[in-house]
């Protein structure tokens, strides 16, 4: 603790946490995010596509570079806001200057010239600031630059008006979430200040100082000060924690760090307000139909728990109750609802806790079929009567000590080497939630029994202490409020006596079974030793016309786990249409009834996930090394012996039509995105084009294809971490239980990617179909080739380059969007630069034109570059070549995509790192001078808004005036477009 107040946690080593499971899958927007609702699991057009160039090869080398973090937690929050949106407004201009480095974009331009990134959020209760560096040298540096956030901020006036345009447009990108939507309904229904809109708009801003004219001098100042105020007094030295992490720094030279140039920050002794819990007793229990944007059906059960998380984490009450009510094994809650096909998944999680009140919210998540919409008393009554099943027989000490076992071997031997700033985030949070020497292991281990503490959290998961939310587009004509911010309409409904009286008196005609005892848990956690011969590369162990199996053994992390890849290609996949969605039905409903198979291996940290992709599909087993071929056993044992019935088929095309709509209700960056893979990509299948065909979906022609799908099927195989040759050999008798019948197949081609026409610039204008989203979007890529080594680096060093001017430019001065994006992409085997934004202020054509504004004025700053500023650059970039593999996961993958391209290059890294060495300043001003020459596909999608604004497009640049153009606006126009354009070779060359 420094002499101030504020707490500091100093990391030398690389921390040991849980490594990013490859098999988990991302959502954005949280817990009750439902998006994924019938959508494929992976949508990406090819494995090859990325946004991240260039790629890493399998092992890092001798001279390979770790990142310096730093992470710093104030604990303030939105629960502490004066006006709607406070705290997180302060967040936003902290980041704009301080009086010693007065240039707005001065911190994101150093962290980017030196390969760091950044971000921060705030919460109810934590404003959270942290960043990464991939050069040691300049970590003091970054840190005399962040800590003065802390000590003098400027405010200044015209920045404050800029800011609150993009706090105007991150609020409205979430219009149409219908998870911002249910949150914020649930905060309404409660106290203030849990109940506080933590985002804040310029209308809760401007209606917050309203006694001076909008927009006037008096109301600027008025918002000014009273920002100023907030941050004098919130942000006190005592109530923040700082995090660094470095292994090129000693821990004396970082205590040296903090000291410097945090010491200064003011210790303002500022007490933390005591707040109200949420919800009055007599409020409770509570029904309300949700009506979202996009067609879902869920039912959530929220239940408002006092606990006091500060004194009783080691006993981990929440996380038990947790683990025990997600098992989906014989007898579950899970397991009898499915049966009955009432839901496709039920999930746990908590959302709004406040340490400050001793409060957590424990919610249960269900995603309903259509039948089970029909039932949802019924499924109510189950889950009362699954809890009273549990609190009649008490917390299982025997149980509690399985996942406490569970907890350790999670801990000591699944976690890997840690470098990403989420973690130093997530540390800096955890300073205030966990005693000092359990900062790092809180989250995870179970410390002590304690059987109070259980049954006062499960008392609480009861039917007089629930809220309970029906989300459905069933309710459009019912519900008669609307939530004042998000827009989340509802109606509020108490629970008829009736039915409490059901759900509190035990039926005896339910029965139940609490979990048994989990045969996943490893018992032999040894680590094989590694003979001198093995390679530190993939080594191909078989190969014939069938099966591929590669094989490379873990010398690097020395875990008790591996990952097992399989990929199958299946002939004609990518091709068909109906196939393509036949097969899409398969796989999904398969990895839904799998999952309630596998749970006990689920909760021993072994994972399994089912990507599917246009030339087949991939299964991603992953674990500790004892017990995951058990896993693979059991999971193909099941794919070979499953079926949807015709009774359950219309329930398996209704998960994917409805992902299919939600589609358009999705944000319109993701859209365009998605419309851009179309363009280029050829076979491709639009989501339009997949639900037109979803009406020619017939159950026998359906079983004909299944019957005869994976015949002709090509298995590649890869096994990455602690398991031997011989061991990894074995797993050939896997892949052939898995797909028991398949025999030789045929061609099985790879998409390919259209050829621009030269000088020809495309435009793709689409009007959006959700005319409730006031946003509009473009995506403009400019062609650059065939990838090569050049290619690669030239545009990856350029697009390192320009990605912070750039989005200072048009995000921060400009305004042009919440969302201002530029990268290098990879598009299957060619290579393309990006710029993209979003925005529900400027149209598509106005943010074209500021763009080709901004290259131009780029292009001037690149031929004034100094020679030793470039050097820094490319230092940065080596630094992201070389960067050391941080778990197995980083080693699979990108030995991964050398196998699937067949080039192989497993050294890649290193030669990327000598070529870009020999790059010259020169080369980069005549890659960036020649930019404007190449073709580009401009995809365009306009608000309802915006619709005037479409038409014909002059620019201002005389080079883009001499193009060609060619304007698309239907998918028709566009299918004829790619049937006359060339296409770029099928395979991807060895460069």
């Amino acid at each position: 603790v420094l002499e101030n107040g504020l707490s500091t946690l100093l990391i030398q080593n690389l921390i040991q946490t849980k490594e990013a499971d490859p098999t988990e899958q991302q959502h954005q927007d949280g817990a009750v995010d439902s998006s994924k609702d019938g959508v494929p699991q992976d949508d990406r057009s090819s494995p090859d596509d990325e946004q991240v160039m260039p790629d890493h090869p399998s092992q890092a080398s001798e001279s390979s570079s770790t990142k310096c973090l730093c992470a710093l937690n104030v604990n303030v929050g939105f629960t502490d806001d004066l006006f709607p949106g406070n705290a997180h407004f302060v967040e936003h201009l902290l980041f704009c200057g301080s009086h010693k480095f007065p240039e707005e974009d001065h911190y994101s331009t150093f962290l980017k010239t030196h390969s760091g990134e950044h971000n921060a959020f705030t919460s109810a209760e934590d404003t959270n600031f942290f960043y990464d560096i991939s050069v040691p040298q300049q970590f003091e540096q970054s840190l005399n630059i962040f800590s003065q956030f802390f000590t003098c901020p400027l405010f200044k006036k015209d920045t404050i008006k800029r800011e609150l345009k993009a706090i105007d447009s991150e609020f409205t990108n979430a219009l149409q979430n219908d998870s911002w939507a249910l949150m914020m309904i649930v905060r309404s229904l409660g106290f203030p200040p849990f109940s506080n809109f933590g985002c804040g708009n310029s209308s809760t801003v401007h209606n917050a100082f309203s006694q001076h004219e909008k927009e006037s001098e008096a109301q600027n100042s008025a918002i000014q000060d009273q920002l100023r105020t907030f941050f004098e007094t919130h942000y006190s030295s005592h109530r923040m924690n700082l995090i660094l992490m470095s292994t090129e720094h000693s821990l004396d030279e970082m205590e040296h760090l903090a000291q410097t140039y945090f010491s200064s920050i003011e210790r303002r002794d500022a007490p933390l307000q005591k707040l109200p819990f949420p919800f009055p007793a007599d409020a409770l229990p509570m029904r309300l139909n949700v009506c979202p944007v996009r067609e879902l059906r869920n039912l959530f059960f929220f239940f408002p728990i006092q606990w006091n998380s500060l004194t009783e984490y080691k006993y981990q009450p929440i996380r038990f109750w947790t683990h025990i009510l997600t098992f989906k094994s014989e007898g579950s809650l899970f397991e009898k609802l499915y049966e009955k096909g009432w839901i496709k998944s039920l999930d746990v999680s908590s959302q709004h806790s406040l340490s400050h009140i001793d409060f957590y919210c424990f919610e249960m998540h269900l995603q309903l079929t259509e039948a089970g919409e029909q039932h949802e008393d019924e499924i109510c009554h189950y889950v009362f009567q699954y809890l009273h099943k549990i609190r009649s027989e008490g917390p299982s000490r025997e149980l509690w000590e399985e996942a406490q076992q569970l907890s350790e071997i999670e801990f000591n031997h699944y976690q890997e080497k840690e470098t990403s700033f989420d973690y130093a985030s997530m540390l800096a949070k955890n300073m205030t939630l966990y005693e000092p020497g359990h900062i790092l292991s809180g989250p995870y281990l179970y410390f002590e029994y304690n059987e109070d503490s259980l049954a006062n959290v499960l008392k609480q998961l009861s039917p007089d202490n629930v809220i309970i939310i029906s989300q459905s587009q069933r309710h459009e004509t019912s519900v008669d409020q609307t939530e004042e911010h998000y827009g989340g309409r509802y109606s509020r409904n108490s629970v008829p006596n009736e039915i409490f009286e059901k759900w509190i008196t035990e039926d005896p005609n339910l029965s139940f079974q609490i979990p048994s005892t989990n045969p996943y848990i490893p018992d032999d956690l040894q680590v094989y030793e590694v003979p001198d011969t093995v390679k530190d590369e993939p080594e191909l162990l078989h190969s014939d016309e069938m099966i591929d199996l590669w094989w490379m053994q873990d010398n690097q992390f020395r875990r008790p786990k591996e990952i097992i890849l399989f990929s199958f290609l299946v002939a004609g996949q990518s091709t068909k249409i109906m196939e393509h969605l036949y097969s899409q039905i398969f796989l999904t409903s398969f990895s839904q009834m799998v999952s309630g198979k596998i749970t006990h291996a689920q909760k021993a940290n072994l994972s399994f996930d089912l990507s599917i992709h246009n030339r087949g599909f991939d299964c991603v087993f992953f674990g500790f090394s004892q017990k995951l071929p058990l896993l693979v056993s059991k999971v193909f044992k099941e794919l070979n012996a499953y079926s949807i019935s015709e009774d359950d088929f219309p329930s398996a095309v209704d998960q994917i039509v409805r992902g299919l709509k939600n589609y358009q209700k999705e944000m319109p960056v993701y859209q365009i995105l998605h419309k851009a893979d179309n363009a280029l990509y050829s076979p491709h299948f639009s989501f339009p084009e997949l639900l037109e065909a979803c009406e020619k979906i017939d159950f026998e022609k359906y079983e004909e294809f299944v019957a005869n799908w994976l015949r002709e099927v090509k298995t590649r195989v890869l096994v990455v971490g602690n398991c031997t040759k011989d061991q990894a050999m074995e797993l050939m008798a896997s892949a052939k239980q898995a797909i028991p019948k398949q025999q030789p197949p045929g061609t099985i081609e790879r998409p390919q990617i259209v050829k621009l026409k030269k000088n020809t610039d495309f435009f793709y204008q689409m009007q959006a179909d959700n005319k409730d989203d006031t946003n509009s979007s473009i995506v403009i890529l400019h062609q650059l080739g065939l990838c090569s080594t050049q290619t690669d680096l030239m545009s990856s060093l350029y697009g390192k380059i320009v990605a912070a001017p750039f989005f200072d430019q048009l995000r921060t001065k400009e305004s042009c969007g919440y969302i201002v994006h530029s990268t290098p992409m990879r598009k299957h085997n060619t290579m393309w630069l990006c710029f993209l934004a979003q925005s529900a202020e400027r149209d598509p054509t106005y943010i074209l034109s500021r763009i080709e504004s901004f290259l131009t004025i780029f292009h001037e700053t690149l031929c004034k570059m100094s020679q030793d500023e470039f050097e820094q650059h490319k230092e940065g970039l080596i630094q992201n070549i070389m960067k050391q593999d941080d778990s197995i996961t980083d080693v699979m993958s990108r030995a991964w995509k050398e196998i699937d391209r067949e080039t192989l290059d497993f050294h890649r890294r290193e030669r990327y790192r000598d070529a870009l060495k020999n790059i010259s300043l020169q080369e980069l001003v005549s890659f960036s001078e020649q930019l404007p020459r190449k073709s580009r596909m401009i995809l365009q999608l306009f608000s309802s808004n915006d619709k005037d604004k479409k038409g014909e497009y002059q620019s201002q640049d005389p080079v883009h005036r001499n193009k060609e153009q060619v304007y698309i606006t239907t998918k028709e126009e566009m299918a004829e477009q790619k049937k006359i354009l060339a296409k770029y070779p099928m395979h991807f060359s060895k460069f």
